[in-house]
């Protein structure tokens, strides 16, 4: 009651709502309600009931119950965060995480780069690769129909890009350096990686 004449009223409020009352200013753990008096008389309680009765809907003997319980629970919270120590470095990676806002869209990878520093390209690395992983390659060529041939690698292509009005000419000459690459891969005079 004491709680109630000095015109505080507790409502149990969800944890991922409490920043936002905090951010509108309302305290969490017992807000201020309407006036159940004057300056004079602090508590009157027939305003009291019409109060009670208007706003929540419940008698005030009810409320006042309610009230009681969620005094408690309040309490309760209060003690429990007492007792709660949160270091400077976890309050840090906490708002860090609560505030992050950086988006990831794409990360571009050069092969080159990757050859260089972590993976060797050429083909006795590959083999040798392949022998120190015999059990993965053998699962994966099972997994390959018969007839088929059996790459543990994803194709490459080279691409030659026109526009609609490119002129013929163009486009058969481009062809003819296509052909030139591919017999040059085929004979094994260029690395294709």
């Amino acid at each position: 009651m004491n709680e109630i004449i000095r015109w505080r009223v507790y409502v149990t409020v969800p944890v991922a709502m409490r920043p936002m009352m905090r951010n509108l200013g309302i305290d969490p753990y017992g807000m201020r309600f309407r006036q159940f008096g004057t300056k004079d008389k602090p508590f009157d309680q027939d305003t009291f009931n019409k109060v009670v009765n208007a706003f929540t809907g419940q008698n005030p003997n009810d409320f006042v119950d309610n009230q009681r319980n969620e005094l408690l629970a309040a309490r309760m919270l209060l003690l429990v965060a007492q007792r709660v120590h949160v270091s400077d470095v976890e309050a840090f990676e906490q708002y860090k995480q609560d505030t992050a806002t950086t988006t990831l869209q794409y990360v571009r990878f050069s092969p080159a780069y990757l050859g260089e520093h972590f993976v060797a390209p050429d083909q006795a690395a590959i083999e040798k690769w392949a022998a120190d992983h015999k059990t993965e390659v053998d699962a994966r060529e099972k997994g390959f129909a018969p007839g088929t041939a059996k790459l543990l690698y994803d194709v490459r292509q080279v691409h030659f890009d026109f526009a609609k009005d490119t002129p013929q000419a163009k486009k058969d000459e481009a062809k003819k350096k296509a052909e030139a690459l591919e017999k040059q891969f085929s004979e094994g005079k260029i690395d294709f990686a």
